[in-house]
């Protein structure tokens, strides 16, 4: 199962789950809507803030901000030199765009922001509770459904295609640029789905006989404490300060 890493006495962990989504969605919307630099860098700022308080593993946040990076890359080798804007400067077959590159700037600022902001408050939620409270918070139970599904078989669907692909390099298979190699993973990805298919179905079954309506039972439930509150409060401020510059400039 995909577990959420967090520290038990972090501060953000201590907070409503309910609050974390809510101030992660504003956040993002925000953070991706805006075209001021002034609104994105204190983003930013708020992240990595948020980040500190929950405690979160560095070596983790550092490779997924590689990652994410390493994809952002290519942003600036491609939209500088894509753009068509008066601004641009010719050399031979190539023209430089500034406009471009400040896209590219912003797109990867507004990404490393919102990767921080969802790391620090939705990262530290464990599955289970996450579904929870996107009950509390009325969201559809069909979607609610999908989305534990999802997370519980997807690390089943990994360990299956490990032990699938372990299976090929005991009977000596080695990848190459060739027909059998293309032969092979098509069989590879065909058997995947074989096997999750005949894995869905005797979990609809295993399910139907415990007696499985389409109803998602509540465990836990949320009540917004002092401590909350006032996350929420300063969360608000911080929220409007940012659609005022953004409505200011």
């Amino acid at each position: 199962m995909i577990i959420a890493h967090f520290q038990e006495d972090s501060i953000i962990q201590q907070l409503d789950p309910r609050v974390r989504i809510m101030t992660a969605t504003l956040f993002a919307v925000i953070l991706a809507m805006s075209q001021n630099l002034t609104v994105i860098l204190l983003g930013l700022t708020v992240a990595i803030l948020l980040t500190w308080l929950a405690d979160f593993p560095i070596n983790k946040i550092k490779n997924r901000l590689i990652s994410l990076n390493l994809l952002t890359l290519l942003l600036f080798l491609v939209l500088p030199f894509s753009s068509t804007d008066s601004a641009n400067h010719h050399s031979g077959l190539l023209s430089f765009s500034y406009t471009g590159l400040w896209q590219a700037t912003m797109i990867t600022l507004k990404s490393n922001s919102i990767l921080l902001i969802f790391t620090a408050l939705l990262n530290t939620i464990e599955s289970m509770t996450f579904g929870y409270a996107l009950y509390h918070l009325k969201l559809p139970q069909k979607l609610i459904h999908l989305l534990l599904f999802t997370v519980r078989y997807l690390d089943v669907l990994q360990q299956e295609y490990l032990r699938l692909r372990r299976s090929m390099l005991i009977r000596g298979f080695h990848p190459k640029t060739n027909r059998h190699t293309y032969r092979s993973f098509a069989y590879l990805v065909s058997l995947l789905l074989i096997k999750s298919l005949d894995r869905s179905e005797r979990i609809l079954a295993a399910m139907k006989c415990r007696g499985f309506q389409g109803q998602l039972f509540i465990l836990k439930q949320f009540s917004l404490k002092y401590h909350d509150k006032v996350f929420c409060l300063i969360s608000l401020c911080l929220l409007l300060g940012l659609l005022g510059i953004e409505w200011l400039n």
